[in-house]
C-alpha cells in the first residue's frame, strides 16, 4: 500500500493551550520504528507523542500513545492487544499525531500552520523505513466469529416492524454495544452500527462528521464540576480507564474494504472530554467524513444494507470493577480542516453557514439517544437501538 506524500497540519485543541500536528508518511512502517521515530522527534522539538493510526489486514485501527510507559511497553501493550483484535494482521502505521505547545495563549490565538521542522524530522526518519505490509487477517471474519453473519442480523432486521425511526437517516439505524470485563486482561468495548433501508451515511453533509459513545457514569463524583476542574484520580474511577492511554481500536467496514477508501473516513479514537462533567467518562470513536463510507448494499428480502461498520476496542481497567453506563451517536461538525479528523478539532466549533440541512431534521436531530443513563445499566451488558425491535427495553428511547 502506498498512501499520500508526508504531510502535515494542526488545530488547537478546546483549551486552547496546545495544537494537534499529524504527519501522513509517505508509505506504511512498522510500529516500533514509529515509536521510536515519534519519541525521537518529540523530544527534539518539544512536543508529545499523540496517536499513531494503521492500517491491519483489511481494516483500519488506532492506538493511543501511553506516555506513562517505556517505548518497549507502549509495543508490547499495542501487539499484544492486536493479536486477539486481528489475529494474522501486522499494525502498519501510516500516521502519527503530536501535540505541541501553543506560543501564544490568548483567547484568540489559532495555529494555522503546522511545526514544520517536526513535520520534516518524522517524514525524514520515516521515508528511511522498510515498507511494511499490514498482515493477512480478515476482520469481517474475526466479527463473524463474535458476534454471527451478517445474513443473520439482515433475517433478525427483516423479520420485525415497529414505528420507532433514527433521529436523523443518517444516523445508523441498527446500533448495538457490548462490554466485557476481562479480554486478555483489558476491558473489551464492541460497538456494531448498520445503515439499513432509508438510513444512509452517506446523506450525511461532508462538512459534519460522526461519533458514537460509551459513557460511563459514577455517582460518588460531582456532575456540577466539569474537567480540568476535577480530582486527580477521577479518570481512574470508572469500569475502564477514562484517559484511555493504551487503547487500541481496529475497524472493519462492511465486509472489508480498501485502505484508501478506510482513509478518506478520517476515522479515530475519541479521547477529547476536556469540558465533560467529573462522573462521566466517555469511551467513543468518530468518523470525521461519514459520507465517504463505501457502499455494501447487501440484499435479503426487502432489506438492504447501505454500509456496516464494526469496532472493537481494548481498554485499561480502571479501578472500579463495574460502572454506570449509557450511550449515545451524535453529528458534530468536522472543524479540522485541512488536516484529518481527529479528537481535538473534531466539534470545536459551530458555522452557522454549514447548519445541519432541514432535509435531516434541523439541529435537534443530530444526537440520538441509544440508551438512558435513568436505566442504571451497568458492566458488563450487551445491549442495542434497533429500529425494527419489536420489542425495546424502556431506556431505549
Amino acid at each position: 500500500m502506498s498512501s499520500a506524500p508526508a504531510q502535515a497540519s494542526s488545530t488547537e485543541n478546546a483549551n486552547n493551550d496546545s495544537s494537534q500536528v499529524t504527519v501522513d508518511l509517505d508509505h506504511p512502517i512498522a510500529f516500533g520504528s514509529a515509536l521510536t521515530i515519534a519519541q525521537d522527534s518529540a523530544t527534539d522539538h518539544q512536543a508529545t507523542v499523540e496517536s499513531f493510526e494503521f492500517m491491519i489486514g483489511n481494516g483500519i485501527g488506532h492506538y493511543i500513545y501511553d506516555s506513562d510507559l517505556s517505548l518497549s511497553a507502549n509495543e508490547s501493550l499495542a501487539l499484544e492487544n492486536l493479536a486477539d483484535q486481528a489475529p494474522g494482521g501486522t499494525p502498519a502505521i501510516t500516521e502519527i499525531t503530536f501535540e505541541i505547545p501553543e506560543q501564544d495563549s490568548s483567547p484568540h490565538a489559532r495555529s494555522t500552520t503546522p511545526d514544520k521542522d517536526l513535520t520534516e524530522s518524522v517524514a525524514e526518519d520515516a521515508e528511511q523505513e522498510k515498507e511494511q505490509d499490514a498482515g493477512d487477517v480478515d476482520l469481517a471474519k474475526v466479527r463473524d466469529a463474535q458476534i454471527g453473519t451478517q445474513e443473520a442480523a439482515e433475517a433478525e432486521a427483516q423479520a420485525a416492524a415497529d414505528p420507532n425511526k433514527p433521529s436523523t437517516r443518517a444516523h445508523p439505524n441498527v446500533t448495538w454495544f457490548q462490554t466485557k470485563d476481562n479480554v486478555k486482561g483489558k476491558r473489551q468495548l464492541i460497538v456494531m452500527e448498520s445503515w439499513l433501508n432509508s438510513s444512509n451515511a452517506k446523506k450525511a453533509p461532508f462538512w459534519w462528521g460522526s461519533e458514537t459513545q460509551l459513557y460511563q457514569h459514577n455517582k460518588k463524583l460531582s456532575s456540577k464540576k466539569v474537567r480540568p476542574f476535577c480530582p486527580a484520580d477521577t479518570d481512574d474511577r470508572f469500569w475502564a480507564d477514562a484517559r484511555l492511554k493504551g487503547a487500541s481500536m481496529t475497524m472493519v467496514v462492511n465486509d472489508g474494504t480498501g485502505d484508501s477508501s478506510l482513509k478518506k473516513m478520517e476515522t479515530y479514537i475519541d479521547k477529547e472530554h476536556s469540558s465533560d462533567e467529573c462522573s462521566k467518562g466517555a469511551i467513543g470513536f468518530g468518523i470525521g467524513k461519514p459520507a465517504a463510507m463505501p457502499d455494501m448494499k447487501f440484499k435479503n428480502g426487502k432489506t438492504t444494507t447501505h454500509q456496516t461498520v464494526y469496532v472493537d476496542m481494548r481498554l485499561k481497567p480502571g479501578k472500579n470493577s463495574w460502572s454506570h453506563v449509557s450511550a449515545a451517536t451524535k453529528y458534530v461538525q468536522n472543524n479540522c480542516n485541512p488536516q484529518p479528523a481527529g479528537t481535538k478539532c473534531m466539534g470545536l466549533g459551530l458555522n452557522p453557514a454549514r447548519n445541519w440541512p432541514a432535509s435531516l431534521g434541523g439541529p435537534k436531530s443530530t444526537d440520538m439517544l441509544l440508551l438512558n443513563a435513568n436505566r442504571n445499566w451497568r458492566t458488563p451488558t450487551h445491549f442495542s437501538w434497533d429500529e425494527y425491535a419489536d420489542k425495546r427495553p424502556k431506556a431505549l428511547k
